[in-house]
């Protein structure tokens, strides 16, 4: 398997124990009562730069920020044991490909 560690495999068997940057998703109240929930693109010590499904890139400074919520990971929890042991390695294999 070219590309592909065993630090990758993790992300099927625990998918929520670290989620890559650029994929992170949050759920944020804002302190004027807003909401918004999007996928992190960049964050700075003062902005977050968030891509919501609907609207596309929001810049947001984080002072205005009341409470941030990580989300989960898009892959499902247990994913990694539903599969046979070769399935799990053609998957693994196909992922390193893809890198």
């Amino acid at each position: 398997m070219t590309g592909w560690t065993e630090k990758d495999s993790e992300s099927l068997v625990a998918p929520n124990a670290k989620i890559a940057p650029g994929i992170e998703s949050v759920t944020l109240t804002m302190k004027n009562g807003t909401f918004h929930a999007g996928s992190v693109k960049q964050e700075t010590t003062e902005e977050l730069v968030l891509n919501l499904p609907d609207e596309g890139f929001l810049t947001l400074r984080k002072s205005d920020i009341m409470h941030r919520q990580r989300g989960l990971s898009g892959m499902p929890e247990g994913f990694g044991q539903s599969l046979s042991e070769r399935d799990l390695r053609d998957l693994l294999e196909f992922l390193g490909i893809l890198k």
